[in-house]
């Protein structure tokens, strides 16, 4: 399964963003996107990165702590299509992967 999300840019501050999103979360031996939350993720790394001419409000690619990429509407529907697609995938086994991991 694939860990990327879509975020939101809220401000850029150095190397870094704050960043609109729903993280990966464990319910019982379930995976979910989690509530929406602003947190810090890397956009570059000693001035080199995957994203330029980031602004407030633009959409983002995640993955896990890195933005990977300005996000269009088809693009955006396309990412959150795949990932609904992926959780029930994961969450439809009789014991997710998820779940072993966590002892669940």
């Amino acid at each position: 399964m694939a860990s990327y999300r879509e975020g939101r840019i809220e401000s850029i501050d150095g190397d870094t963003a704050l960043v609109m999103s729903q993280p990966l979360e464990f319910v019982g031996s379930r995976l979910v996107l989690g509530a929406p939350r602003v947190e810090r993720v890397h956009y570059r790394f000693e001035h080199s990165g995957f994203v330029a001419d980031l602004l407030p409000g633009d959409l983002v690619s995640l993955h896990w702590d890195w933005i990977c990429d300005h996000l269009s509407a088809i693009s955006l529907n396309w990412l959150q299509a795949c990932t609904r697609h992926d959780l029930a995938a994961v969450n439809a086994l009789a014991r997710p992967g998820p779940a072993i991991i966590r002892g669940a």
